[in-house]
């Protein structure tokens, strides 16, 4: 079983406030997708600078990734938490008190920077209190909340702009993150710290994490089988769908939200999957094959009826779940190195945002027609989910875990 620390019954508090912890953090990630349409009127800027302000959470978000490792394997994961959430809250108080171009710029670039903590903050801590049988389930359980903010951040939030407007429905998100400060400061542990000289050992032995082969082809598999959530749940879906099937908001705030809801169904699914399965291949195969059908049937045709796209959303949000199965591969195969590899993974993953965002913006924008420019931005992720096939053959199966099990 490993060093696992076993707190009984208290293990299940730390879980729900670090679910909570994440479902703040996907929130703000995921609400730039119904709120483009606000802020396109509000501020009247072009489609392509909507990419960039979307994208800016990604950079800082990418930047701050590497270092959310390091320090996670340092310093108490606790107070690094708590300090992510502060200045998130703080940026997001910004922009609802005092909304402009540049607060709203502040507040994305701050979220990013403090969701950098999110997953690998969280994993780092599950890799502590939950054993290698139990963890595939528990990280399943987070991709699901984190996918459950997706869905909160569609159509219940597209009803509350409308009913409430921004002030009042950002408040309601200042909240969430306000309730996941208190729990994570009564439930979860303090300590972790080690002596400094630890922290430059740290440095010398990362390039078995950092240059890890394996390690590459699974961040790489969930950056690419992430991209319909990056690109489509996080900013595009509802422009797309707008302008492809002339559907209204609402509308297609519903279909993009089976994204979400498929993720949810998706991410413990597999994670259950991963626990007891030995070939990882299988799963990996099957989910990347899933997104690369879903996505030609999407872009195939204008013509679907409602009931048609809630169903292959649905898929494509399922197989986006595969991740998963690459998270609990990284947790369990590097040790003491549990943060820095899991930093690695959404370093890469998170790299899909930064790229794929604005290149969707440009392909739209430079198209001959807007409905030619969103059908090429498309094949973008036809694409990314057959790369992503080819690199689940890459991911080992699970041959130490069943001798162990044997044994």
């Amino acid at each position: 079983m490993g060093k696992i620390d076993r707190v009984g019954v208290y293990r299940w508090p730390i879980f729900c406030s670090l679910a909570l912890f994440v479902l703040f953090n996907f929130i703000q990630l995921n609400m730039m997708n119904v709120l483009s349409v606000y802020i396109v009127h509000m501020f009247n800027i072009s489609a392509l600078r909507l990419g960039f302000i979307g994208s800016a959470y990604f950079y800082t978000n990418l930047i701050f990734i590497f270092f959310s490792g390091l320090l996670l394997d340092f310093f108490s994961p606790k107070k690094l938490v708590l300090s992510a959430i502060g200045i998130s809250l703080f940026g997001l108080v910004f922009f609802t008190v005092a909304p402009s171009e540049l607060s709203l710029i502040a507040w994305r670039l701050v979220a990013g920077i403090t969701c950098s903590f999110s997953i690998t903050g969280s994993f780092k801590i599950i890799a502590r209190f939950f054993s290698e049988n139990e963890r595939g389930l528990i990280i399943g359980l987070i991709g699901m909340i984190a996918t459950c903010a997706g869905i909160i951040s569609q159509l219940p939030l597209s009803y509350a702009l409308q009913n409430f407007g921004i002030k009042e429905s950002f408040f309601i998100i200042i909240g969430i993150g306000s309730a996941s400060l208190l729990m994570v400061y009564i439930f979860v542990p303090s300590h972790f710290i080690k002596p400094a000289h630890h922290f430059f050992e740290m440095f010398r032995t990362s390039n078995k994490v950092f240059l890890n082969f394996k390690n590459w082809c699974a961040a790489l598999f969930e950056c690419l089988v992430n991209l319909p959530l990056f690109v489509l749940g996080a900013l595009w879906g509802s422009m797309y769908l707008i302008k492809m099937y002339h559907m209204d908001g609402n509308s297609a705030a519903l279909i993009i939200s089976m994204l979400f809801l498929g993720h949810m169904i998706g991410a413990p699914c597999f994670g259950w999957l991963t626990d007891r399965m030995n070939s990882r291949k299988i799963l990996l195969l099957f989910g990347s094959g899933v997104a690369i059908l879903s996505v030609v049937l999407i872009n195939a045709l204008s013509f679907y009826s409602t009931t048609v796209l809630l169903l292959l959303f649905l898929l494509l949000g399922i197989s986006t779940g595969t991740q998963i199965v690459t998270d609990a591969f990284v947790v369990g195969n590097n040790k003491d190195g549990v943060a820095r590899a899991i930093s690695l993974l959404s370093l890469v993953s998170v790299s899909g945002g930064v790229v794929f965002q604005p290149l969707f913006g440009f392909i739209v924008q430079n198209g001959r027609t807007v409905a030619a420019g969103y059908q090429h931005a498309m094949y973008v992720l036809i694409v990314t989910s057959c790369v992503a096939f080819i690199l689940g053959l890459f991911i080992p199966n699970k041959k130490p875990l069943m001798k162990h099990r044997a044994g």
